[in-house]
């Protein structure tokens, strides 16, 4: 079995993002779903520095990552222009599903927080499949046990 990276601060998984002109709406305030798009980029970004990418699950690993359910929190408006920190960790890694959480801040303000719980499927036949040993071990890193209100 491949070997993960090992990050050198699993706690840091942020990730910079400058608000542009289509993710906001005429007043210049940022359209809620892409607050949605920023967790995804996130997701992404934390899973490639584990050394796997989405492409590769499929590929060698035969599977798919899923958003099962997702949960987006409002706390305040970000603008068009604002530079933004999309910090996220992992709650809960099991076969069966994972649970992301991304916050979204302008310097010391939160903005927004996307929970999103992941499922595996086999990309041939789209029917739910365990979380790949690799993925499990390469995620384990980022799980921060936390309080998840996900089902609150």
């Amino acid at each position: 079995m491949p070997s993960c990276p090992m990050p050198s601060d699993p706690a840091d998984c942020d990730l910079s993002y400058r608000v542009n002109y289509p993710d906001t709406d005429a007043a210049g305030v940022i359209n809620h779903g892409r607050y949605i798009d920023m967790a995804e980029r996130a997701r992404h970004d934390l899973l490639q520095r584990t050394g796997l990418s989405y492409a590769s699950l499929s590929a060698e690993h035969g599977t798919l990552l899923v958003v099962h359910r997702l949960r987006a929190t409002y706390h305040a408006s970000g603008v068009l222009e604002d530079t933004l920190r999309l910090r996220t960790r992992l709650t809960m890694c099991s076969p069966a599903r994972s649970s992301w959480v991304t916050e979204i801040h302008r310097r010391d303000t939160l903005l927004a927080t996307v929970q999103a719980e992941l499922a595996a499927l086999d990309p041939h036949t789209k029917r739910v499949r365990r979380h790949p040993d690799i993925l499990l071990q390469c995620l384990a890193p980022y799980v921060r046990v936390q309080a998840d209100r996900m089902h609150a």
